[in-house]
């Protein structure tokens, strides 16, 4: 586990590859229902995950621009879930409470350590800046982080060509032989960097892709530092 990686720069995914955003959705939103005298439910939770999943699908498939997104999640949970909702106003209170919630997935903090010692760590995450960028700071991570490079912040997101592109020029433009891009989403994080010519490494901790066109494939987060 402490062999030398062969990578010069890694590009880290956020949701679901380091931090937990899962059950900080989870979080997030039941605080936020709370803002607004409603009681949080697994039915509740389930309803939004799917809404809120399948709209960043299509913000990653190029179908709709984030300035919609981000309000038409909670247009369309309040309408399926029956509830009096004012969409620019959840949304605000659900990205408030979101942005508190820097739960680290175990192993992480060793393994970024590690690699910091010989490498340039770079989070490349879609999302929105604030909330992306005060995670990390609480999370605890930032003593090994480079740059946090942040879709919002660039008006393009993975698997856009260009937001590889300035992540690499934020590591200092390396060789793409010498990026290694890290994270769950195939769609996002794999095909991103397959098609802009980098190796990618998915982290698929369920083995729920067995087929994946990743160079490398990991269930555990520990497994970066044998590649």
């Amino acid at each position: 586990m402490n062999k030398t990686n062969n990578y010069a720069v890694y590009l880290l995914d956020a949701d679901d590859t380091l931090l937990n955003f899962t059950l900080g959705e989870k979080h997030a939103l039941k605080n936020m229902l709370y803002d607004f005298d409603y009681e949080m439910s697994e039915e509740l939770y389930n309803t939004f995950h799917r809404i809120n999943r399948g709209l960043w699908k299509k913000l990653a498939d190029g179908k709709i621009k984030k300035s919609k997104l981000l309000p038409e999640r909670f247009r369309l949970f309040a309408a399926e879930a029956g509830l009096s909702l004012i969409p620019e106003l959840a949304n605000r209170s659900f990205l408030t409470h979101l942005s508190y919630q820097a739960i680290v997935l175990p192993g992480v903090e060793s393994v970024l350590e590690q690699l910091s010692r010989h490498s340039k760590i770079i989070i490349a995450t879609n999302g929105v800046s604030f909330v992306q960028k005060r995670r990390f700071v609480l999370s605890g991570l930032m003593p090994y982080i480079n740059e946090i490079l942040v879709s919002e912040a660039i008006g393009v997101g993975k698997p856009d060509p260009l937001f590889f592109e300035v992540a690499l020029r934020l590591a200092g433009n390396p060789e793409k032989k010498d990026v290694l891009m890290v994270g769950d989403s195939v769609e996002s994080d794999i095909r991103g960097a397959n098609n802009y010519g980098l190796d990618s490494c998915l982290y698929d901790p369920q083995g729920l892709n067995p087929d994946s066109e990743a160079t490398f494939t990991i269930s555990k987060i520990e497994e970066l530092l044998t590649l």
